[in-house]
């Protein structure tokens, strides 16, 4: 599916059962922020990722919930360039690069990769990063989680348009919901007798 129309679900939930949280979406990326990325970290935006970024420019309305994994806000391109340049600093310090790591599925098992771009912010130092150096029989643009301790724990989706289409889904099918006291949560963290969606 379009990243376009995947956008559009995100934005008609919202309408429907948080409007107050539309005055967050950011507003579109220009061409000239996403080749200043690509210049910065020496890395092609995969197709998808580009054309979700000529959407929003990062999205600043609520945690991106996987099962267990509380990702964060999907950050914008200035941010996952600072983030980057911060990472390959520390990465060079540490040298996170030659440290070995277990992950599960076609991800290298490096602490951490160059070829790796963090796109979410939960504020802790794990995210979710786009990787554009898998191994082999991975994808190029896999979406998979690091974990700050672990390093690279696991693939989450195929591609960025996969990725966003998760999160789309938990909305519509209420996997994440707008608690009106907590915001937006799993359904199961919600208090049982809670109502979990505001506009419901």
């Amino acid at each position: 599916m379009e990243v376009e129309a995947i956008w559009a679900r995100i934005e008609a939930w919202l309408r429907f059962h948080a409007p107050d949280e539309l005055e967050n979406v950011r507003p579109p990326a220009s061409n000239r922020s996403i080749n200043r990325l690509e210049d910065a970290t020496g890395l092609r935006l995969p197709p998808d990722m580009e054309r979700s970024y000529k959407v929003h420019d990062g999205f600043w309305v609520s945690l991106f919930l996987f099962g267990e994994i509380h990702g964060g806000h999907l950050m914008t391109l200035q941010a996952i360039e600072s983030d980057w340049l911060r990472l390959r600093t520390v990465s060079a310090e540490c040298g996170f690069t030659t440290m070995t790591a277990e992950p599960a599925g076609p991800i290298k098992p490096q602490h951490w990769n160059l070829g790796w771009l963090p796109i979410t912010d939960p504020g802790n130092g794990n995210c979710f990063c786009v990787d554009l150096d898998p191994a082999p029989g991975g994808a190029v643009g896999q979406v998979i989680w690091f974990d700050r301790v672990d390093g690279p724990v696991r693939v989450v989706a195929n591609g960025f348009a996969d990725w966003l289409e998760q999160y789309a889904s938990g909305l519509e099918t209420g996997r994440i919901v707008c608690h009106p006291t907590e915001g937006f949560i799993r359904s199961t963290d919600a208090e049982p007798n809670a109502a979990a969606d505001p506009a419901s």
